[in-house]
């Protein structure tokens, strides 16, 4: 767990959770564009990723160890006394939303980028044959540097990346089905402010199933995007400082209607 401090008067820190099969320097451009705009960060790995990843080589961890991870993040954000946001993306967005199942007064405010709540990105036949197996085995999850970048140089760094590991065990698989279901299928009324943004055309989720998700729920406030020239990857494209100014003007707003001074 890292920390990386904002060198103006701190309005808000928030906590990243990035998405499965990655690791926390991938949002190197983020954290840096947070801290330049008032705010501190805070931020690692999840469990089994990371360097940990390429040293263990698949991922068969518990799907809990990441809301513990989630825990111990926001612990630690509270000793700075500052408003907490959390910013997830992909299942760390689902794993943000799984977390807030049940009231979280520290939390201040929700950033999502691109919610697993259903994959387009896994065949069919993927997920027959994990059915018929009868003991855990290695997969190796169908990820796709297209489908995910639209720029080629970026597409070229993640496929080059050694950090990202897409090998994991059936039953790894099968919790992160269970995960995106249970998510799926909630519905609540929330009492903190809410900033979603989509690829419109993403290839990687279910647009839909994730519309229809946000259709049951009942929000205090929601900043909603869809962005017509984004891949999956909204944080890893060429609008994203518009993106990321949206998340900022989110993040002062919901400071303000705090009743802290800007």
């Amino acid at each position: 767990m890292w920390i990386w401090e904002t060198e103006n008067q701190p309005k808000a820190i928030v906590v990243i959770v990035h998405n499965v099969l990655e690791h926390h320097r991938r949002y190197a451009w983020v954290i840096e564009y947070l801290r330049s705009n008032d705010c501190h960060v805070v931020m690692g790995d999840l469990p089994s990723h990371g360097e940990a990843a390429k040293n263990k080589g698949l991922h068969n961890e518990s799907i809990d160890e990441y809301e513990l991870y989630l825990e111990r993040a926001i612990e630690y954000a509270s000793q700075f006394h500052l408003p907490i946001f959390l910013l997830g993306h992909g299942f760390g967005a689902t794993t943000i939303l799984h977390y807030m199942r049940k009231p979280r007064e520290s939390v201040a405010g929700l950033l999502l980028t691109s919610p697993w709540i259903d994959l387009k990105a896994t065949p069919s036949k993927w997920s027959n044959r994990i059915a018929k197996l009868t003991i855990n085995q290695r997969l190796e999850f169908p990820l796709d540097a297209e489908l995910y970048i639209s720029d080629a140089a970026l597409q070229q760094e993640y496929q080059e990346d050694e950090l990202v590991h897409t090998t994991v065990t059936t039953e790894w698989y099968e919790a992160l089905q269970e995960r995106m279901k249970t998510v799926g299928q909630s519905s609540r009324e929330w009492t903190v402010p809410v900033w979603l943004q989509l690829a419109a055309e993403d290839k990687v989720i279910s647009v839909p199933a994730v519309r229809t998700w946000m259709a049951g729920q009942k929000f205090p406030t929601l900043h909603y995007s869809e962005w017509t020239s984004a891949r999956h990857d909204i944080h890893q494209h060429t609008d994203r400082e518009f993106v990321a100014k949206s998340a900022i003007d989110f993040i002062h707003l919901a400071v303000l209607r705090l009743g802290y001074v800007l």
